[in-house]
């Protein structure tokens, strides 16, 4: 089983005093039977108490207070986990659609099964048939529909934020993992494969995935027999055991690795680095920041395209 150690800090800097913070941290890894975590250590500004509890997709939030004037807030994450390849069937006869339709009236899946509403629904769907979707298996479907979105879509920072919408990620035809996994969701979606969003980390390897040594996002699919498998769309792979899971959900939204509030009318700036050591003693270090690379023409399109989607609601 490989071995990690991973450090996460994310640093907030304000330009004036703010208090009464309050917050919600998505940064404890799952345990699970794919990784186990071995140990772990939290130090956030001013060492507040964490409240643990788990939410209704069995992740563990950690909620706290900073009640004190600060200008800066840092939350440091540090824990080593051992990851290990789950073994898969090489065919699953009981993975048909009639299984697949069936999924529909379990509870723990309806939230992975429903779609939110979308103005290029029918494009999706065209786009199915004309792969001839449903004429393969399911994990054959979801196979080519993850080779769809890697063909289709750019791999490009700076183009998208945490806060970009599909149609956005869609008009644009580019983004990061997390635009990639959204992408890929609403798709397996509309087939009626049960899917979810997963965050978390692609470890140090040799291969030149796009997103190693940072924090990355994938989905899992649910398929009769086989359980979840995880697809990431950014790298057209099947997951493993490179890869170190956070948090999972319907979406982005509910696996945020920090949300908050707080009192006051500064204006604030975010740094998040992640350091991911693995066994061999290679380190490697990813700091979020803006993308130098990305063009003028790619940042107006996105303004462009903010303005049309601001003035339609």
């Amino acid at each position: 089983m490989p071995k990690f150690e991973i450090h996460h800090i994310t640093r907030y800097r304000y330009d004036s005093p703010v208090f009464e913070s309050a917050n919600e941290i998505r940064l404890f890894p799952i345990d699970d039977d794919s990784q186990k975590l071995n140990w772990m250590n939290t130090e956030i500004t001013g060492a507040p108490n964490i409240h643990r509890y788990q939410d209704f997709y069995g992740n563990t939030i950690g909620v706290f207070e900073i009640p004190f004037a600060h200008t800066e807030m840092c939350i440091s994450s540090s824990f080593v986990v051992e990851t290990k390849a789950l073994e898969r069937q090489t065919a699953c006869e009981t993975a048909n659609w009639t299984d697949i339709s069936a999924l529909a009236n379990e509870l723990d899946l309806i939230d992975f099964i429903k779609l939110e509403p979308f103005e290029k629904e029918k494009d999706i769907q065209n786009i199915i048939q004309a792969l001839s979707c449903r004429l393969m298996d399911p994990e054959d479907a979801a196979l080519e529909l993850m080779l769809y979105v890697y063909t289709n879509f750019r791999y490009k920072k700076g183009v998208t934020s945490s806060s970009s919408t599909l149609m956005e990620t869609w008009t644009l035809k580019a983004g990061v993992c997390q635009d990639f996994a959204h992408v890929l969701l609403y798709m397996l979606r509309t087939l009626g494969i049960p899917s979810r969003y997963v965050s978390g980390y692609i470890c140090p390897n040799k291969n030149g995935a796009r997103g190693t040594g940072a924090t990355h996002a994938w989905v899992e699919a649910y398929l009769p027999g086989q359980a979840w498998i995880g697809l990431d769309p950014t790298n057209n792979c099947m997951t493993s055991e490179s890869y170190i899971k956070l948090c999972t959900g319907r979406s982005f939204a509910d696996c945020s690795p920090v949300k908050g509030t707080f009192k006051g009318e500064a204006k604030q700036t975010l740094e998040v680095v992640v350091s991911v050591g693995y066994e061999d003693g290679t380190v490697i270090e990813d700091i979020l920041q803006e993308d130098p690379n990305c063009t003028p023409e790619e940042r107006q399109k996105v303004d462009l395209l903010n303005i049309q989607i601001q003035q339609q609601q």
